[in-house]
Formats: C-alpha cells, sequence, structure tokens
C-alpha cells in the first residue's frame, strides 16, 4: 500500500508542477482571426509563444477546421477544440466567444470558417493560414 500511496502522490505533484508551470509562462502576444461575414486577416503572421484567437464577431455559430492536423505536442495553450476526425482539429465557435491555440514551435496552419453550417456547402472561407515564426 506504502508504493500506490507514494506512486499517487508523484503524480499530483507532478500536475500541480505543470499547473503552475502554464500560468508562470503566459501567452506573450494575442493575435486575432476576427470572423464575421468574412474572415481577416487572410494571412495571419505571429511567433512562437503568441496565442492566436479565432474570435467570432458574428450573430451565428461559426465552425472552423484544419486542413491537415497540427502538431499537437508543440502546442502549449488550447480552447475550444474538439474531435472530428483524427485528432482535434476543429471548432465550433458561438457568437462573440472563440478558441484559441499557442506554439512552441514554428508552424503553418491552414484552416477554413463555415458560416453556415447546416448549408455547409455554402458560405464557406477561402482557405486561410497562421503562419507561426521563431520569436525575435
Amino acid at each position: 500500500m506504502g508504493v500506490l500511496a507514494f506512486v499517487v502522490s508523484v503524480m499530483v505533484l507532478t500536475a500541480i508542477v505543470g499547473c503552475e508551470h502554464n500560468q508562470l509562462n503566459p501567452p506573450t502576444n494575442i493575435r486575432y482571426v476576427q470572423i464575421q461575414d468574412t474572415v481577416h486577416p487572410a494571412v495571419l503572421r505571429t511567433q512562437v509563444g503568441d496565442e492566436i484567437r479565432w474570435q467570432n464577431l458574428s450573430d451565428k455559430v461559426v465552425h472552423m477546421r484544419f486542413l491537415g492536423t497540427p502538431n499537437w505536442e508543440t502546442v502549449t495553450c488550447e480552447k475550444g477544440f474538439q474531435w472530428m476526425g483524427l485528432r482535434e482539429d476543429s471548432a465550433t465557435i458561438k457568437p462573440n466567444e472563440f478558441a484559441s491555440l499557442c506554439f512552441s514551435k514554428p508552424t503553418t496552419i491552414r484552416f477554413n470558417v463555415w458560416m453556415d453550417w447546416e448549408n455547409s456547402r455554402r458560405n464557406i472561407s477561402p482557405t486561410l493560414t497562421v503562419e507561426v515564426e521563431k520569436a525575435g
């Protein structure tokens, strides 16, 4: 029984330290992809450590999906993504809410936004890009 208590204690301490680490390293900047009738900017250039927020400024629920799955091992913060394919590769964003990601390494993300999910063949954005570059 002593070994089990030790293992559980180590797991709890690891979780606490991990949570504290995330709180001690907030995003460098917050960069926005704004979704209304269109999506702006078409290409967002940001840096490692920045938080990227897909912000729904419209009065309808929108759906955003990646063209290819990001490297989730390099994600340092996340809000609002769900399983649709192999991994969290999409987000449903209610009006006046957002989904967000932060990356620890440079990457390029391509995505589309559906303005009307019920009629998914219409009202879809062109393919948009976020380029995460080295800081500095």
